[in-house]
């Protein structure tokens, strides 16, 4: 049974999806801008009524990386570009199709593209609440402030990623799965979270680093075994018994990580399979516009001939790493430009927003952060940082419980921007960092919240409307994050349905 606010969240979702729904059709309607990018071919059978709608109503969500997924979901991994992408998404874009649009609707009259377009629709509309309810729970179990809980919810219905959450991209999946597999994570089902983040990493490549969470709950697990009492003479606390359990639980760990890890090898053990196995014989017999598109386009199209690729004979053959370098230029500083300086200052708010919490935060937890949430003399000094930070608000300061702990999200958080700012293009952290991790929604929540303390604003129903209504007292740092967010939303949707430089 859903609590009243839990209703409320998914209630926030649903509206937040139909109002962009509404914003894309209206962005669409513009013509699209001759971008050098991969397009789906076009297909002169899509003329039916049902193609007709469809085209009208969601050819704005197939723009920029939606085409790569919906060409997978159609033909396979048949170009070596392609393991650029994940499988899960692509795979269940088929899957929905096939056994639930085709048998039990009328769009069975529409072409398969068509098919395709709405199965991955229906896919992040039914997700992103899912994933919204994910957030608000994670948020609960974590900070332990039902308001911040539900703001960060609230932020995340208009999150400045809000065109990827709707497109034919993996964001909605991607963050469904990682919030849900770490609400897991914190109640203790470690089973259930160990198949939720392998499947994150069926998704997306960033996934395999959600092995931190768990590693950083085992290693609490030993820091509070070792530094328990030992009584020689009890079988409850004896040595023995403590090394049976701190091998119970790596074990299990060691398991739950190779578990996770799985996919991603998986992945590369088939592209390995399709471009550098000389005893494949089962390849080629390729649809015709397959083929011409690969010779239009200079594709490289897994065939019968199996002529081996470069990255076929490295020491570890990761088709990954290679097609990320040699099709999207992707490596070490390599986006530090002064051309991407435009793509920098898109993705300045996001880098100043996480930069300044993580400041806020540590400079109330530090005893906490520097030792990483394991010491008992963290967990003593937190009142003493509280009482030091008096000017900060304490509502990040809830940690330390039965879970991982504010501080590995902070870490991993920090992690993934360091990561992106450093070897990825620069303009996809906003998407990145807003369906990978919390601590985005967190900080601004924090923010909003103690505004509200600050004009003594009480709790209503209908929080959109109490932002409408407070704007002019709103402070200078709260009127930035609701400006950043919708603004985002708008102007993203505009120029990512029109193909425009917004990936």
């Amino acid at each position: 049974m859903l609590s009243p606010d839990e209703r409320r969240v998914i209630k926030f979702a649903i509206v937040s999806r139909a109002v962009l729904l509404i914003l894309q059709i209206t962005a669409n309607s513009f013509p699209d801008h001759d971008a050098d990018a991969f397009k789906l071919p076009v297909n002169p059978a899509c003329n039916s009524t049902a193609d007709s709608i469809i085209s009208f109503t969601l050819d704005g969500f197939t723009k920029w990386d939606s085409a790569h997924f919906l060409h997978l979901a159609q033909h396979g991994y048949i170009f070596e570009h392609s393991y650029a992408f994940f499988p899960l998404f692509p795979y269940l874009i088929r899957a929905v199709a096939s056994a639930v649009i085709y048998p039990f609707t009328l769009l069975a009259a529409a072409c398969p593209e068509s098919v395709l377009i709405v199965s991955s629709f229906l896919i992040n509309l039914v997700l992103f609440p899912i994933s919204t309810l994910s957030l608000y729970k994670l948020s609960r179990s974590v900070l332990r402030r039902k308001e911040l809980a539900l703001y960060s919810a609230v932020v995340f219905t208009i999150n400045p990623a809000g065109i990827f959450m709707s497109s034919s991209y993996t964001e909605t999946l991607y963050s469904c799965l990682t919030f849900y597999g770490l609400l897991m994570l914190e109640n203790g089902r470690i089973i259930s979270a160990s198949l939720l983040l392998a499947l994150s990493s069926a998704t997306r490549s960033n996934g395999v680093v959600n092995i931190g969470f768990l590693l950083h709950r085992s290693l609490k697990q030993t820091f509070t075994q070792l530094n328990k009492p030992t009584d020689r003479q009890s079988s409850h606390t004896g040595p023995r018994t403590r090394r049976l359990e701190l091998t119970r639980v790596w074990a299990k760990t060691l398991l739950s990580c190779l578990v996770i890890l799985s996919p991603y090898i998986a992945f590369q053990i088939h592209a390995y399979h399709n471009f550098c196995d000389a005893g494949n014989k089962d390849l080629g017999d390729f649809d015709v516009g397959v083929v011409d598109m690969a010779n239009e386009n200079d594709f490289v199209l897994r065939s019968s001939e199996n002529i081996p690729r470069p990255w076929c004979a490295h020491r570890l053959p990761l088709v990954y790493n290679f097609v990320q370098l040699q099709y999207w230029d992707v490596g070490f500083l390599k986006y530090f430009q002064l051309k991407q300086i435009p793509n920098f200052l898109l993705a300045l708010p996001m880098i100043l927003t996480i930069a300044y919490g993580t400041i806020r935060y540590l400079a109330a937890n530090w005893t906490t952060a520097k030792y990483l949430g394991f010491s008992d003399t963290a967990v003593k000094s937190r009142q003493a940082n509280i009482k030091k930070s008096k000017k900060l608000s304490t509502d990040l300061e809830m940690l330390d419980g039965e879970g991982p702990g504010v501080v590995v999200y902070i870490v991993h958080c920090t992690f993934l921007l360091v990561f992106a700012s450093v070897f990825m293009h620069i303009q996809v952290i906003t998407r990145f960092l807003s369906s990978s991790s919390p601590v985005f929604y967190w900080y601004t929540a924090d923010l909003i919240i103690t505004d509200k303390k600050r004009r003594r604003q009480t709790q209503t129903k209908n929080i959109y409307s109490d932002i409408y209504s407070s704007w002019p007292s709103l402070s200078t740092r709260v009127k930035l994050v609701y400006i950043y967010c919708l603004g985002y939303i708008v102007v993203g949707t505009v120029m990512h349905c029109n193909f425009l430089p917004w990936t």
